[in-house]
């Protein structure tokens, strides 16, 4: 999600990521859109090097990079 949020940020479009990520697949497929919020911030962080999943050690995308937008707790 934070990664959309850079994406269409950088396009000028952040006022459509809601409609892009909650609702248009859930419309258009015929399913009820949640009403469970989310928020996200401007904040930057560092993506880890990896996740512990299970036995396995999983590398994530931009793993050690920033990513300027982070989910609020």
């Amino acid at each position: 999600m934070e990664l959309y949020l850079e994406a269409f940020e950088g396009v000028g479009a952040l006022d459509r990521v809601e409609g892009f990520c909650s609702r248009f697949g859930q419309q258009f497929y015929g399913l009820s859109v949640s009403s469970r919020k989310v928020r996200y911030v401007k904040q930057p962080w560092i993506v880890p090097l990896e996740y512990r999943f299970g036995d396995s050690v999983l590398q994530p995308l931009r793993a050690g990079e920033e990513v300027l937008w982070r989910k609020v707790e």
